[in-house]
């Protein structure tokens, strides 16, 4: 997964304000810690490395908690959901799986998981004999989506509610292709040992316990990635 576009988090058309699911969160969790949260917008390649080198005391992007990433953050799972193709309407070529990428153009964000399962997908394709694939790095989804409208890619890959919600805006520009693959969880990141996760964690069980946290899901159409 990962994700810096809507409705995960975005900046709103001023300019200046945050908006998304995990902006909303982040505003919940302050108020339930009785803090004022600054939030600040960064490329998601990032925010990790920004986090281990104390940059950051948080971060939040629908980041998937992976065995590598726990080696320099520590995270508080809140969601969790699996990643899902899309591509432009009508598209010849509608991969139902990362075995049918072979041989396409597919546009991934740099940084994420994402792009570890396309190159990890491409050294199988030529493995295997088959034609290889040409993996388009971006640095967010929004450049993804413009290399799909224009023909450079044939097949972009995000978080499935990020995924859905790209194709739901692009007024029929785009269709999802396939089935939703490898369900992770998403968390907070946070310094590695620095004290925070139990006061995140119990601040997201009272966000849960009191139904913030559904609506804040709900409102943003990711009741599904509840846990």
């Amino acid at each position: 997964g990962d994700a810096s576009s809507p409705p995960i988090g975005t900046m709103d058309t001023d300019g200046k304000t945050m908006v998304g699911v995990d902006p909303d969160f982040a505003k919940a969790l302050g108020e339930k810690l009785g803090i004022e949260i600054r939030m600040e917008n960064a490329s998601f390649d990032s925010i990790v490395p920004g986090i281990a080198g104390r940059k950051y005391d948080a971060g939040m992007s629908w980041i998937n908690d992976t065995a590598e990433r726990q080696k320099v953050v520590d995270f508080v799972d809140y969601s969790a959901d699996g990643s899902s193709m899309f591509v432009p309407a009508g598209a010849a070529k509608k991969p139902a799986t990362l075995d049918d990428l072979c041989g396409m153009k597919v546009a991934v964000q740099k940084g994420s998981v994402q792009q570890s399962d396309v190159e990890g997908q491409a050294t199988k394709c030529t493995d295997a004999g088959k034609t290889a694939i040409d993996v388009q790095v971006y640095p967010d989804q929004i450049a993804c989506n413009l290399a799909l409208s224009s023909g450079r890619a044939e097949v972009t890959i995000a978080d499935t509610p990020v995924a859905a919600w790209q194709v739901d805006e692009s007024g029929g520009k785009f269709e999802l292709s396939g089935d939703a693959y490898g369900k992770v969880n998403h968390g907070v990141a946070l310094p590695k040992d620095s004290g925070l996760a139990e006061p995140i964690a119990k601040a997201f069980q009272a966000i849960m316990a009191d139904g913030t946290y559904k609506e804040i899901l709900d409102h943003w159409g990711m009741s599904a990635a509840a846990i």
